[in-house]
C-alpha cells in the first residue's frame, strides 16, 4: 500500500487532465446511446401497430371477399340459391383452411309478413326442420336460410335478424348502401361460451351491379353473410405473428377484445414502455384500439449499448489510472532491479562455465584471426593448453598448420554466418587416434564475429553403426526367408484346395443324389451321416482356406448396396430347418426404421451371421434363437447396423470369453468333443469384422445363454425408405390365430402399416370370419392369419380339407398360414393352387407384406417348405467333367430350370449361336483352355448379350476371381457345389422369374370408371400408358388408386414448368439440376421410363453428353404429360376443338361475358379452350386458367384469357 501511494502522489497534471477527459466522453456517448435507443424502440412500437392494423383489415378484406364470392356464385346459378349448391359453394371456399376465425357462411333472405307463411312451407319442403325464430311483432322478416357448415351453426338456421335492432339496423344499412356493413357486438346464438362478436353483411340483388338507390330496396334479393366470435377472428389474424404488443378492441361502451385485464401470463406488462389510442372505420363501425407494448417488447428493445458504453468507459478510466500508477512504481523498481540482475547475470556466467566444463565434449570460441576467446575443461583432452592457458593461444600452435590449412574452408564458412558439420580423424593427448564430428556455429562476441566449435568423440558410436549393418544383413536375408516360405505356403494351400475340393465335388453331388434316390432306411441314414461328414470337412477346409488368406491379407472388400430381406435369407433362412429339427424357435425381429437396402460387403456381413446363427443352434438345446437387426444413424448416408444373434444355450464362463475368437480355441476343452467344431469361425468373424472396421462382441452367462452383437458401418440412400415404410394401400383389419411369438411382429408395424389387430379365441370362428372378409365393403382390406405353433394339427388339417372341398365358398386369397420351416401338409399344394398363401418361419416383416401387398393374388413363398421354382429359365453348364455336368444339372433340374451341358468350349460357342440362354456356368480349367478365354468369345455371340455368366471352379486363388471377373464373369461359385449354392444365385440374379401367377379381382362397384381401371397385371398397369411400372406401382400406391390420380395430376400440373425449364437449360449443370428434378417427379408416379432417361443425364459423366440427351429427355416428358392427361380426361382425344379462329373467338367472347358478370361459364366452352392451349404447347397457362377458375378467381382468369394465342 505505501508504494501503490507514493505512486498516487507521484501522477503529474497531464496525468489528471487525460483521466478527466477520457471520464467525460464516457459519460457524453452514454447519453446519447441512450436516447437513441428510445427512439429505435418507438420506431418498433410504432411498426407493431400498423402491423396490427394491416393484418386486421386484410383479414377483414378476405372475408368481404368470400361474402362477394358468394352473392358471384348465386348470380351465376341464375336459378336461385338451393341447400345443395350452397354446401358445394362452401366446400370450394375451404372455410378453415383458407379463411381460420370464421364460424361459417350463410345466405339470409328478405319475407314480408304476407308471405311469411308460404315461404316457411317451401322451406320446409328442402328441410323440415326449418322455422323462423324468435317471434316478434314486427312484419318485417329477415331469417338465415343456409349456413355452412351447418352443423356447428345449427342454432342459426331460420334466426330472424328482425327480432333485435343491432342485428335489423345493419341489415338494412348494407341493403340501402349496397356496401358491406357489420352489425355492433352481439353474442351468437351459436356460441355456448357468451362471448362477444359480430355479423358481416354483403348485400345481392337482381342486377350484376349494385342498383341506384332508390332501385335498391327493390331489387333487393338478400344478404350474404358470416357470423364471427371476436376471440377466434384474432386467434386466425393473429396465428402466426410475433407478438411484441398487447391490445384491447371496443366498440362504444361494448368490448369485442381485450389482453389488457385478462392476460396476465409473462408476457403481460403493467408498467408498458409506449402506449396508444385510435379509431379505426370498420365497415360502418367504430372500433376503439388501446394498444401497449409486451415485457417480450421490452426484452428485444432494452438495449444494452448505453450501459455496455457507460461500464466500459468507467474500466477505460480505471485502466488509464491504474498504468499511470504502474508507469510510476516501474520506475522506481527498474533502478533497483539493475543492481539485482547484475548480481544474477555473474551468477548465470559461472553456472554456464560449471556447465561446459562438466560436458563429453569440447566447446571453442575463436574470432577471425583464429584466436582462442574460451575453451572448457574438456578441451584439455585435445589440446596441449589447459583452460586458462589456451585463451588467446592461435588455432596453428594448437592444432598445427597443416590441419589448420585443411579445414580453413570450414572456418570461413562459419565466419559468413553458416553452420558447418565435418568428420575427421584425430589424435588426442594420450596419443590415440579417434573418430570425431566438429560443428562450427556463428556466434557474435562483443560485437566481433566469431564462430563456435563443438567437438564430439564418436567412435565408439561408429564402431555400433558397423556392427548394426552387419546385424541389418542378416535380418534382411531371414526376412527374404519367410516371405518365400508364405509364398511356398499359399501356393500349396491353393493347389492342395483345387486337389481336394474336386473329389469333394463329385462325393458331395453322389451323396446329394442318393439322398433323393428313395433308399430304404439303413442306407439313407448311412448317406445322411457320410454327407454330413463331407460337409464337415468341407467347412473346416473353407475355414482354413478363410484364415490364411486373412493372415496373408489377400481379402478385398466389396462394397455394394444390399437388401436387408438379402441377409435375412444368406444368414438365417438356411437354418431354419435345422433349428426346427433341434426343437428350436429361429425368430428374426427387425426395427421398422432400419433401411431397405444398405451399402456393404453383404458376402463378409452373411459369413459372419452365419457363423454367428449357427454357433447359436449348435449350442443351444432348448429355448431359441432371436436374430435382431436395427440401424443407428450417424448421417443422412452413413451410419451403422446393428445384428444380435441371443441364445438360450449353455453359455461362456467369463474366464474363457477372452479367447474364444483366437484361432483354433473355443470354451474349453469339452466343446469340440460335445458340439463338434474347429475352433476357427469367431476367429475368423472376428478378423473380418475388423476388415470392416465393424465391432463383434460378446455377453454372456453360463446356464442362461449368449449374445453376439455385431456394429458394421454401412451407406444409406435417403430414396430407399425404410423396411416399414412400404405402403399399403387401405388401413388392414388382421384377424390372428394361434399367434405367440410372432405376434410381437404385427405389434412393431401396427401403426407403420395402419394394421387393427383382432384375436379369434375359437376355431368355430373361422367360417363367420371368412365369410365377413368375403362381404366387407371397399374401405379396408382384411386378412386372416393362422399361426401354426398355436393351433392343433388335426384341427387346421380337418379345416383346411373342408375348404378345400369348395373353394369358391370363401376368399381363400385372405388367408396366411404361418408354419414352421419343413413343415408341408399333403393340402398344401392344392390350398396355394386354389388361392391360400402359406409361408414358413422365421416370420420377416417382407414375407407378411408380400401378403398384404398382393391382395387376391396367388405367390406362395417356397423358401420354408419345398424349393423355389423358376419356370422358363435356361441354363448351359460348360466343364470337362460329365460327372460334375450331371450333378450340376440335376440341381439346376430340381429349381425348374430347363439345363443343357457341354463339356469343350467350341461346343459352347457352337450351343449360343443356335439359341441363347438366361445363365452360363463355366468352369475355368477346362481341357487345354480356361473358361476366361472361353467366356471372351462368348461376349461375340450376339445370343449371349443378356446371359448371366458365373465362374465354376475349386480354385481359391484371388487371381482367378480377378481374371474371371475382368473376363466378364458376373459371379464365382467355388465347388463343390451343393444345392442351397445354385439357390441364393438363382434368387440373386432370377428373383423375378420365380413361379407367379396373379390374378386381381376389382368390383364392379369400386367406383373406378373402365378407362382409369388399375389393375396391375404383366410389367405395365392395365389401362395405363406401358411406362407406368406394375412393381413401381405396387410399391407407390397398391390399392390406393385416388392417391395415384392425384399424385398424376400433380405431375401433369407440375410438367409444364418443367418443360419450360427444360428448354432455357443451356449449361450442363442445369441440365443435371432438371433432370434430377425430373427424375423425382416421374418416380413418384411410377414412370420409370422417364426417371430412367433423366438419371442418365444426371449422372452422365461428360457435360456434351447431359446437354445432347436433353431433346429426349424433353420430348418423352411431353409425350407421356400428354398420354397422361388423354387417360385422366383432362384433355380430350376427340371433341371439343375449336375447328377454326373465328370459332374460338365466339368461344371466348362467350365466357368473358360469363366470368366478366361473376357468372359460372360452360363446361362444354371451357373445355374448348383448354384443349387448343394444350394443343398450341401453352400447357402452363393452361394449367393456370384452371386453377383460376376451381377457386372461383374470375378477376384472374379474365386476364388470363387474353393471353390465349391465335392461330391466324
Amino acid at each position: 500500500m505505501f508504494n501503490a501511494w507514493k505512486s498516487f502522489q507521484s501522477l503529474s497534471l497531464l496525468h489528471w487532465v487525460v483521466i478527466s477527459l477520457s471520464l467525460l466522453l464516457t459519460l457524453t456517448a452514454w447519453q446519447v446511446s441512450s436516447r437513441i435507443a428510445e427512439e429505435k424502440a418507438g420506431e418498433q412500437f410504432d411498426h407493431q401497430v400498423k402491423q396490427l392494423n394491416e393484418l386486421l383489415r386484410d383479414r377483414m378484406q378476405k372475408y368481404e371477399f368470400a361474402l362477394m364470392s358468394g352473392a358471384g356464385a348465386i348470380r351465376a346459378s341464375e336459378g336461385g340459391v338451393n341447400l345443395e349448391m350452397w354446401k358445394r359453394f362452401s366446400e370450394v371456399l375451404a372455410l378453415q383452411e383458407r379463411l381460420p376465425g370464421i364460424n361459417g357462411i350463410g345466405v339470409i333472405e328478405r319475407v314480408s309478413a304476407e308471405n311469411l307463411g308460404d315461404y316457411i312451407a317451401e322451406k320446409q319442403q328442402e328441410r323440415s326442420y326449418f322455422r323462423v325464430h324468435p317471434s316478434h311483432g314486427g312484419d318485417d322478416f329477415w331469417p338465415i336460410v343456409y349456413i355452412e357448415p351447418e352443423a356447428s351453426n345449427d342454432a342459426a338456421v331460420g334466426l330472424d335478424m328482425a327480432h333485435e335492432s343491432n342485428r335489423y339496423q345493419a341489415a338494412l344499412k348494407a341493403m340501402r348502401t349496397g356496401q358491406t356493413q357489420i352489425t355492433g357486438p352481439i353474442v351468437l346464438v351459436q356460441d355456448e361460451e357468451k362471448t362477444p362478436g359480430f355479423l358481416f353483411y354483403r348485400p345481392f340483388y337482381q342486377s350484376a351491379e349494385v342498383p341506384p338507390a332508390d332501385q335498391r330496396e327493390s331489387l333487393f334479393r338478400g344478404l350474404i353473410y358470416a357470423p364471427f366470435i371476436m376471440s377466434k377472428l384474432m386467434e386466425g389474424t393473429l396465428a402466426n405473428v410475433n407478438r411484441l404488443v398487447h391490445f384491447r378492441v371496443t366498440d362504444g361502451e361494448s368490448r369485442l377484445y381485450s389482453e389488457l385485464d385478462e392476460t396476465r401470463g409473462d408476457n403481460y406488462d403493467p408498467t408498458p414502455m409506449f402506449e396508444t389510442s385510435y379509431v379505426m372505420d370498420m365497415y360502418g363501425r367504430q372500433w376503439h384500439f388501446n394498444v401497449q407494448t409486451t415485457l417480450r417488447f421490452e426484452t428485444f428493445n432494452a438495449g444494452k449499448q448505453p450501459t455496455i458504453i457507460l461500464v466500459s468507459g468507467l474500466v477505460i478510466n480505471a485502466l488509464i489510472f491504474l498504468v499511470f500508477a504502474i508507469m510510476a512504481n516501474a520506475r522506481r523498481r527498474a533502478e533497483s532491479e539493475v543492481v539485482e540482475k547484475t548480481a544474477e547475470l555473474q551468477e548465470s556466467l559461472n553456472f554456464i562455465n560449471t556447465l561446459t566444463d562438466h560436458l563429453p565434449l569440447t566447446v571453442s570460441v575463436w574470432d577471425s584471426q583464429l584466436t582462442c576467446r574460451f575453451m572448457n575443461a574438456y578441451g584439455e583432452n585435445w589440446f596441449p593448453f589447459s583452460k586458462e592457458t589456451a585463451i588467446g593461444q592461435n588455432l596453428e600452435q594448437m592444432l598445427g598448420p597443416d590441419l589448420v590449412k585443411e579445414r580453413s574452408k570450414h572456418y570461413q564458412q562459419a565466419l559468413e554466418g553458416k553452420s558447418v558439420q565435418a568428420s575427421a580423424s584425430l589424435e588426442n593427448r594420450k596419443g590415440e587416434i579417434r573418430d570425431v564430428v566438429v560443428s562450427y556455429h556463428p556466434v557474435t562476441l562483443q560485437g566481433e564475429r566469431c564462430f563456435m566449435a563443438t567437438t564430439i568423440d564418436v567412435t565408439d558410436i561408429v564402431q555400433r553403426e558397423k556392427e548394426l549393418e552387419v546385424l541389418n544383413a542378416e535380418l534382411e536375408e531371414q526376412k527374404q526367408e519367410a516371405e518365400s516360405a508364405v509364398t511356398v505356403k499359399t501356393a500349396f494351400l491353393a493347389n492342395m484346395s483345387h486337389e481336394i475340393r474336386t473329389p469333394m465335388n463329385a462325393i458331395i453331388g453322389v451323396l446329394v443324389l442318393l439322398q433323393e434316390a428313395g433308399l430304404e432306411d439303413h442306407p439313407r441314414r448311412l448317406v445322411k451321416k457320410a454327407f454330413s461328414a463331407s460337409e464337415a470337412l468341407l467347412q473346416l477346409l473353407n475355414d482354413i482356406l478363410d484364415l490364411s488368406k486373412i493372415e496373408a491379407d489377400h481379402i478385398e472388400l466389396d462394397i455394394h448396396p444390399f437388401d436387408i430381406e438379402a441377409l435375412v435369407h444368406r444368414s438365417v433362412d438356411l437354418f431354419a430347418i435345422v433349428a426346427e429339427e433341434k426343437g428350436l424357435k429361429l425368430r428374426v425381429s427387425i426395427d421398422p426404421a432400419t433401411p431397405n437396402r444398405v451399402a456393404g460387403d453383404l458376402l463378409r456381413i452373411s459369413q459372419i451371421c452365419t457363423n454367428l446363427v449357427g454357433n447359436a443352434i449348435k449350442f443351444t438345446r432348448k429355448g431359441g434363437i432371436d436374430v435382431r437387426i436395427d440401424y443407428r444413424a450417424e448421417s443422412q448416408a452413413s451410419g451403422y447396423l446393428q445384428i444380435e444373434v441371443v441364445d438360450t444355450g449353455v453359455g461362456i464362463k467369463p474366464e474363457d470369453q477372452g479367447r474364444i475368437f483366437e484361432n483354433f480355441r473355443q470354451a474349453d476343452e469339452s466343446t469340440s468333443r460335445n458340439f463338434g467344431g474347429t475352433g476357427l469361425g469367431l476367429a475368423i468373424s472376428q478378423r473380418l469384422a475388423l476388415l470392416m472396421k465393424a465391432e463383434l462382441t460378446l455377453e454372456s452367462d453360463v446356464g442362461k445363454g449368449s449374445t453376439f452383437r455385431l456394429l458394421v458401418p454401412v451407406g444409406v440412400s435417403q430414396d430407399d425408405g425404410t423396411v416399414s415404410s412400404s405402403r399399403t394401400g387401405r388401413p388392414i383389419h388382421v384377424f390372428h390365430y394361434g399367434f405367440r411369438a410372432n405376434l410381437a411382429l404385427l405389434e412393431d408395424y401396427r401403426v407403420h402399416w395402419r394394421l387393427t389387430l383382432e384375436a379369434v379365441d375359437d376355431m368355430a370362428q373361422w367360417p363367420g370370419i371368412l365369410e365377413s372378409i368375403a362381404k366387407v365393403e371397399d374401405v379396408e382390406d382384411r386378412f386372416f392369419l393362422i399361426d401354426v405353433e398355436g393351433t392343433e394339427p388335426s384341427l387346421l388339417d380337418s379345416f383346411v380339407t373342408e375348404i378345400l372341398t369348395d373353394p369358391g365358398r370363401y376368399p381363400l386369397w385372405a388367408i396366411l398360414i404361418i408354419a414352421p420351416a419343413g413343415d408341408w401338409r399333403e393340402w398344401a399344394a392344392d390350398f396355394e393352387r386354389s388361392g391360400g398363401h402359406m409361408v414358413f418361419e422365421p416370420l420377416t416383416p417382407s414375407k407378411l407384406f408380400e401378403h398384404f401387398s398382393q391382395r387376391h393374388g396367388n405367390k406362395p413363398d417356397s423358401r420354408g417348405g419345398g424349393k423355389p421354382q423358376f419356370d422358363g429359365l435356361s441354363a448351359l453348364v460348360v466343364d470337362d467333367v460329365p460327372l460334375n455336368c450331371e450333378i450340376v444339372e440335376s440341381y439346376l433340374s430340381s429349381f425348374g430350370v430347363n439345363v443343357q451341358s457341354v463339356q469343350t468350349g467350341d461346343q459352347a460357342v457352337e450351343r449360343l449361336e443356335q439359341r441363347g440362354f438366361d445363365l452360363i456356368l463355366m468352369d475355368l480349367h477346362l481341357d487345354g483352355e480356361t473358361g476366361q478365354e472361353v467366356t471372351e468369345r462368348i461376349h461375340g455371340c450376339a445370343n449371349a448379350n443378356d446371359s448371366i455368366i458365373v465362374a465354376l471352379s475349386a480354385s481359391i486363388s484371388d487371381h482367378d476371381r480377378m481374371t474371371a471377373k475382368v473376363a466378364g464373369m458376373q459371379d464365382y461359385l467355388t465347388k463343390p457345389v451343393v444345392p442351397k449354392d445354385i439357390q441364393l444365385l438363382l434368387e440373386t440374379y432370377f428373383e423375378d422369374r420365380r413361379s407367379v401367377v396373379y390374378t386381381p379381382e376389382v368390383s364392379d362397384d369400386s367406383g373406378v370408371s373402365n378407362d382409369t381401371e388399375l389393375a396391375v397385371t404383366g410389367v405395365a398397369v392395365t389401362g395405363m400408358p406401358e411406362f407406368i411400372s406394375r412393381q413401381a406401382y405396387d410399391r407407390l400406391f397398391s390399392d390406393d388408386r385416388a392417391l395415384f390420380s392425384r399424385c398424376v395430376r400433380s405431375f401433369i400440373a407440375s410438367s409444364a414448368e418443367m418443360v419450360a425449364d427444360v428448354r432455357k437449360a443451356t449449361l450442363a449443370e442445369d441440365a443435371r439440376h432438371m433432370a434430377h428434378k425430373i427424375k423425382g417427379a416421374a418416380a413418384s408416379i411410377a414412370d420409370t421410363e422417364l426417371a430412367q432417361v433423366a438419371g442418365l443425364i444426371e449422372n452422365a459423366q461428360e457435360d456434351h453428353t447431359s446437354l445432347s440427351m436433353l431433346p429426349q429427355l424433353l420430348n418423352l416428358l411431353l409425350d407421356h404429360s400428354r398420354r397422361l392427361e388423354q387417360h385422366f380426361g383432362l384433355i380430350a382425344s376427340g371433341g371439343n376443338v375449336a375447328e377454326t379462329d373465328a370459332e374460338l373467338q365466339i368461344v371466348l367472347s362467350r365466357v368473358k361475358t360469363k366470368l366478366g358478370g361473376n357468372r359460372i361459364a360452360e363446361d362444354e366452352d371451357l373445355r374448348v379452350i383448354l384443349n387448343h392451349l394444350i394443343a398450341s404447347g401453352e400447357m402452363k397457362l393452361a394449367n393456370q386458367l384452371r386453377q383460376a377458375l376451381e377457386v372461383y378467381d374470375f378477376p384472374l382468369a379474365l386476364t388470363l384469357l387474353d393471353d390465349v394465342p391465335l392461330e391466324g
